[in-house]
């Protein structure tokens, strides 16, 4: 008698043709020959295989950069799940969300399943204290009567206006914003 080999197996006695044994199915993997019972294994989490009859883990792709999947026995590259906006990943076969890396604080990125750090400074005038921002809204403007030049900021750097000058708009990014008081007016 011949065994099935890895990646197949036959429950049924009596077989006469090596199509008597059966593949493991799409997600799923085996090592053993000769396996009486489904012995196929799941592809881990941050893998997949659409392949039928896989007979090592190997078998088993990694889900792409700026992809994850925490579930396991995957069978379709579409089941890999982008890495949300705010968030990158450069590493295939992530296992959970939690391995997408937050941008930084300064940064946002409304962009889906990025597989490195694009993430795009807040403008001079703006800042962002918190990591993972998924939208450009997320920058916080200077207040009025304050200024600042440079992006990419985490706290608050904003600068107050000279003293005489004033200044209305949120989010200026130059101390040539600021304006001097009319007549009758001070600050």
């Amino acid at each position: 008698c011949v065994d099935c080999v890895a990646g197949k197996f036959s429950s049924q006695t009596g077989s006469n043709e090596e199509t008597d044994c059966e593949l493991c199915v799409a997600g799923k993997y085996s090592i053993d020959t000769a396996a009486c019972n489904d012995t196929c294994v799941k592809c881990g989490p941050g893998k997949y295989s659409p392949q039928l009859g896989n007979s090592k883990e190997a078998d088993c792709l990694k889900c792409p950069a700026g992809k994850y999947s925490s579930m396991a026995g995957n069978d379709n590259i579409t089941d890999c799940a982008d890495c949300p906006a705010g968030k990158y990943s450069a590493e295939e076969g992530n296992g959970d969300e939690s391995n997408c890396t937050a941008c930084e604080c300064g940064k946002y990125s409304t962009k889906l399943g990025m597989a490195n750090d694009s993430c795009v400074e807040c403008v001079a005038g703006k800042y962002a204290p918190y990591t993972g921002n998924s939208h450009e809204q997320d920058c916080i403007a200077c207040a009025a009567g304050k200024y600042y030049n440079v992006s990419g900021q985490c706290e608050n750097p904003c600068l107050d206006c000279a003293a005489g000058k004033y200044l209305e708009t949120l989010g200026s990014a130059a101390e040539s914003d600021c304006v001097d008081c009319k007549c009758g007016k001070y600050s």
